[in-house]
């Protein structure tokens, strides 16, 4: 894990503050503004502690939230598809192992919930894409993004809890009794 004292270890835990912050807003236009500060600063501390690929899918993401912010919804599509395919060619480029997959991954299922007028298509995109960054946080070292992503995913899964009436007992249930054989999802 990066040094928390370090220039990267202060801008994962500025990143991390205002990761924070942006999920206590009210309305979506102030969460996509907070999002703003938020991509750069992830992007500059996975850059300084070797993150390449999570550094350049942040950096789309900036891209990503001002599209949102300022085009219109068929404008917005085209942005998205064409930031995804750009993203993967140079996360491709900067190919530093299967852990380099894990952003791309995320940001493709991000893009594809972002798309989407569902809600609850939304919040399962934001849910994986947290387990991904959460796995990616832990191989490249980064101490803040772990931290944040179990909290992002636990007010994910009490988010599910409350607006969707996600049953959580009945669905890792129903997920080991799949994987057993003996049930389908």
């Amino acid at each position: 894990m990066e040094d928390v004292l370090s220039t990267a270890g202060i801008f994962g835990f500025f990143a991390f503050v205002v990761g924070l912050w942006r999920m206590q807003l009210k309305t979506n236009r102030l969460i996509y503004w907070a999002e703003v500060p938020h991509s750069i600063l992830w992007a500059v501390h996975l850059f300084l502690i070797g993150g390449i690929s999570g550094s350049i899918v942040c950096g789309m993401s900036f891209f990503r939230t001002l599209g949102r912010l300022y085009l219109k919804k068929e404008h917005f599509s085209t942005l998205v598809i064409i930031l995804t395919i750009c993203v993967w060619g140079v996360c491709l480029y900067f190919y530093q192992g299967l852990q380099s997959l894990i952003p791309p991954i995320g940001t493709t299922i991000i893009s594809y919930g972002m798309l989407s007028d569902e809600r609850r298509v939304l919040s399962n995109a934001i849910l994986l894409n947290c387990f991904l960054c959460l796995v990616y946080g832990l191989s490249v070292g980064s101490t803040y993004q772990v931290i944040q992503m179990v909290l992002c995913i636990s007010t994910g899964m009490y988010g599910k809890v409350k607006h969707e009436n996600f049953d959580v007992l009945n669905y890792i249930s129903a997920l080991f009794l799949s994987f057993m054989g003996r049930r389908s999802i």
